[in-house]
């Protein structure tokens, strides 16, 4: 029996365990990419054609009146598919963090 885990930072969930054919059956089918092309090229070049405000402190991005975390404002303005990692910058801060308190 699989159990689910939440990614802390998108809030999707994960099943640890199961298989890639297992979580492509669980995952609701995407549209084949030429069927957004055009949509998505019309909004690149209208994001393109002016600055686009982001938050000095918080990193969010203004779209219209809403303020955006990077995350949503790549899902949403460019439909682009996000998964997370860690960088080695921050691998070796939370390594030194570690040897610190431990």
């Amino acid at each position: 029996m699989f159990f689910p885990h939440l990614c802390f930072i998108c809030g999707r969930e994960s099943f640890p365990d199961e298989d890639a054919s297992a979580r492509r059956r669980r995952q609701p089918e995407a549209a084949p990419p030429w069927k957004n092309w055009k949509t998505s090229t019309v909004q690149i070049r209208k994001l393109q054609s002016g600055l686009q405000t982001v938050c000095a402190w918080t990193k969010q991005i203004k779209v219209g009146e809403k303020w955006m975390t990077p995350e949503e404002f790549l899902r949403s303005q460019l439909h682009l598919d996000l998964t997370h990692g860690i960088s080695p910058q921050a691998f070796r801060e939370m390594a030194q963090d570690t040897e610190k308190s431990g």
